[in-house]
Protein backbone atom coordinates (compact mmCIF):
# COMPACT_ATOMS: atom_id res chain seq x y z
CA UNK A 1 0.00 0.00 0.00
CA UNK A 2 1.38 3.17 -1.23
CA UNK A 3 1.20 6.56 1.13
CA UNK A 4 -0.95 8.21 -1.07
CA UNK A 5 -3.80 5.49 -0.61
CA UNK A 6 -3.42 5.36 2.83
CA UNK A 7 -6.19 8.37 4.11
CA UNK A 8 -4.58 9.48 7.39
CA UNK A 9 -7.99 10.79 8.90
CA UNK A 10 -9.33 7.38 9.07
CA UNK A 11 -7.70 5.68 12.43
CA UNK A 12 -8.80 2.51 11.38
CA UNK A 13 -7.39 2.64 7.59
CA UNK A 14 -4.15 3.87 9.64
CA UNK A 15 -3.82 1.11 11.95
CA UNK A 16 -3.99 -1.28 9.13
CA UNK A 17 -1.27 0.14 6.66
CA UNK A 18 0.84 0.32 10.05
CA UNK A 19 0.25 -3.02 11.19
CA UNK A 20 1.03 -4.10 6.84
CA UNK A 21 3.85 -2.28 7.46
CA UNK A 22 4.94 -4.44 10.20
CA UNK A 23 4.15 -7.44 9.23
CA UNK A 24 5.79 -6.64 5.96
CA UNK A 25 8.96 -5.71 7.41
CA UNK A 26 9.17 -7.71 10.40
CA UNK A 27 6.56 -10.42 9.84
CA UNK A 28 3.72 -11.87 11.94
CA UNK A 29 5.98 -12.80 14.95
CA UNK A 30 8.09 -9.55 15.10
CA UNK A 31 4.97 -7.74 14.58
CA UNK A 32 3.37 -9.25 17.43
CA UNK A 33 6.44 -8.89 20.08
CA UNK A 34 6.96 -5.17 19.04
CA UNK A 35 3.52 -4.52 19.79
CA UNK A 36 3.81 -6.24 22.52
CA UNK A 37 6.37 -3.39 24.13
CA UNK A 38 3.80 -0.82 24.13
CA UNK A 39 1.11 0.19 26.65
CA UNK A 40 -0.93 2.52 27.23
CA UNK A 41 0.94 4.26 30.63
CA UNK A 42 -0.98 5.70 33.35
CA UNK A 43 -1.26 8.63 34.92
CA UNK A 44 -1.92 12.75 34.20
CA UNK A 45 1.53 13.41 32.39
CA UNK A 46 0.30 16.81 31.84
CA UNK A 47 -0.47 17.43 35.56
CA UNK A 48 2.57 15.96 36.23
CA UNK A 49 4.90 18.11 33.84
CA UNK A 50 3.30 21.47 35.36
CA UNK A 51 3.74 20.32 38.98
CA UNK A 52 7.87 19.22 38.16
CA UNK A 53 8.54 22.75 35.94
CA UNK A 54 6.68 24.29 38.60
CA UNK A 55 8.56 27.61 39.30
CA UNK A 56 11.25 27.25 36.83
CA UNK A 57 11.62 30.07 34.45
CA UNK A 58 11.38 28.78 30.71
CA UNK A 59 14.95 30.32 29.77
CA UNK A 60 16.33 27.93 32.22
CA UNK A 61 14.97 24.81 30.93
CA UNK A 62 15.66 26.86 27.09
CA UNK A 63 19.34 26.58 28.28
CA UNK A 64 19.32 22.81 29.59
CA UNK A 65 17.68 21.68 27.03
CA UNK A 66 20.60 23.70 24.55
CA UNK A 67 23.46 22.46 26.81
CA UNK A 68 22.61 18.68 26.43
Amino acid sequence: MSNLAIDYNNPNALRKAGLDALVKELGPLGMTLFIRQYDGGHGDYTAEREELLKGIPLEEIEMEISNN
